[in-house]
């Protein structure tokens, strides 16, 4: 309030408590999804990407890599 401008001051500080707690929503609803994709077997995940809109080169390489359940989940975390 002892500043030059204590309305952008303000203004500041609530938009970057804002941005941090939707930041943390993010991160929770990401969590969130991880963990229910992990419970998905490979082709469940190569599905959900395809749905997702995925590319399909993408999932494909995915697939052919050394640890598809992985890339694909790595992939659809990416997508959301």
């Amino acid at each position: 309030m002892d500043g030059e401008d204590p309305k952008a001051t303000l203004i500041s500080l609530i938009l970057a408590q804002h941005a941090d707690s939707e930041a943390a929503g993010k991160t929770e609803a990401l969590e969130t999804l991880r963990a229910e994709l992990q419970g998905l077997r490979v082709m469940e995940l190569h599905k959900r990407a395809a749905g997702a809109g995925v590319e399909a080169g993408r999932a494909d390489d995915a697939m052919d890599s050394d640890d598809p359940k992985a890339e694909l989940i790595a992939l659809l975390l990416d997508a959301a």
